[in-house]
């Protein structure tokens, strides 16, 4: 059912921007053509049905300097063959094809279908040797879908890939406070780094390694430079963790720790635990093998499906839309 909303949602944009007159925004100096050429964007099709990815866009660049309605929907295509036929190279081609396509789009209901792709992009690219860069490009082309269009939020595919991001970023700022602490002996450094997982990920599976770590910086501070504010903050962290996550592994510590400062431990918070409880065993679930999870991200493009085929309604009703807008264009032209 989404699968064909996402269709149905494809020929209405594709129409409407052929209707705004897509060519004069994408080569205003050029001459009106009258013709689209309906036979090169079904060769295109043809050579990406067979997988010959680079000589469909070839033939599909050659319609996007043209003034006819097949432009949009042949840029879409160029983007959807780099992302289908993959790789480093291509994926980093994709992204800039699908960039380019919402600058010269951005208010068409397809927008944040295409800005999901890029999220797409750069998720497919995490295991690559500029992981940590494309995930922070994810998270924030999320963030950016998310904020120009608030509704998107409640897709499945966004939710899942905030989760993502968002668990892949706060483990890696776990590591680092615990590289400050333990290794460097800085408890400032691994301090800040524990604030900034608290302070953007409310959801983090391992919240309560976070908590622990701020705490004992913490207590690591209120030795070193006497700072009661130090110890109560510790205290806090110590008490959410035997409140909030009395399953966890630091439980029993932060309890011996609180009576060594004095302090009677809280009671467990059933429903904060559960809810904890729930949403760590999905990341989990989730994020048991990132390999895994990388190679399911969907393959499928803007208007290319599995089988390198656009949709056939869609492709009918842009070459139905290329057809009237060509008969129109030869009518109005003087001799």
């Amino acid at each position: 059912m989404k699968l064909r909303a996402e269709t149905c949602l494809c020929i209405a944009t594709l129409l409407l921007i052929g209707a705004a007159s897509p060519a004069d925004a994408l080569s205003p100096g050029l001459p009106k053509n009258k013709d689209c050429n309906e036979e090169v964007f079904q060769n295109a099709l043809n050579e990406l049905r067979s997988k010959d990815y680079e000589q469909g866009r070839r033939l599909l660049t050659k319609l996007v300097g043209r003034k006819c309605s097949l432009a949009p929907a042949a840029m879409l295509l160029i983007a959807d063959a780099y992302y289908r036929e993959g790789g480093s190279r291509n994926l980093a081609e994709a992204e800039q094809e699908y960039a380019r396509w919402l600058e010269l789009f951005p208010e068409q209901d397809l927008a944040p279908l295409v800005m999901k792709k890029t999220v797409e992009v750069h998720l497919r690219e995490l295991n690559g040797r500029d992981g940590s860069n494309h995930l922070e490009s994810a998270y924030r082309a999320l963030l950016k879908l998310q904020e120009s269009y608030p509704l998107f939020s409640a897709d499945a595919g966004v939710q899942e890939y905030e989760m993502v991001t968002e668990e892949l970023r706060a483990e890696h700022n776990l590591k680092v406070a615990r590289y400050y602490l333990e290794v460097r002996e800085s408890p400032t450094a691994a301090k800040m780094r524990c604030q900034e997982i608290l302070r953007k990920t409310i959801r983090f599976s391992k919240t309560d390694s976070a908590l622990w770590y701020l705490a004992q910086a913490d207590e690591i501070l209120a030795q070193t430079e006497d700072r009661e504010d130090n110890l109560n903050e510790a205290i806090a962290a110590y008490r959410r963790i035997v409140s909030e996550y009395a399953a966890g592994e630091h439980r029993d510590r932060a309890i011996e720790r609180m009576r060594f400062l004095g302090e009677d431990p809280p009671e467990p918070n059933p429903r904060i635990i559960a809810w904890g409880q729930e949403r760590a065993a999905k990341a989990r679930s989730i994020l048991a093998d990132i390999d895994g999870y990388v190679l399911g991200i969907s393959r499928r493009g803007i208007l290319l499906n599995e089988e390198d085929e656009a949709e056939a309604g869609v492709l009918n009703e842009i070459l139905k839309e290329a057809n009237g807008s060509s008969s129109t264009a030869s009518q109005s032209e003087p001799n």
